[in-house]
């Protein structure tokens, strides 16, 4: 029997319980929408890594042609050109597509 004096103070296991579940969810639901904004912006800077690769082979071949879209020869200008124009664009969709940071 519970005596007029006497007061509860504390809570229910089932209440605690209630408490610890939705701190819980609530975590769980957070950590979801940090990972998904952490991998939006991960994607973001793959973008503006490959798009400043692109221009920056853009102007190299630009520079390094003879005005007609053909690349000067090799002993006119310098020893070699490793990238092909032709394959950049090809480099860029795949590296967008694996998600790739390292550009």
């Amino acid at each position: 029997m519970k005596n007029f004096g006497e007061s509860n103070k504390g809570f229910t296991l089932v209440e605690l319980l209630v408490v610890v579940a939705i701190i819980s969810m609530l975590t769980s639901i957070t950590i979801v929408a940090l990972n998904t904004i952490r991998n939006r912006g991960k994607f973001a800077s793959v973008q503006a890594n490959l798009s400043t690769v692109k221009a920056e082979a853009d102007l190299y071949y630009v520079g390094n042609s003879n005005g007609y879209g053909n690349p000067v020869t090799a002993s006119s200008a310098c020893s070699g050109d490793v990238f092909s124009h032709s394959i950049i664009p090809a480099a860029l969709t795949e590296a967008v597509r694996n998600g790739s940071s390292d550009a």
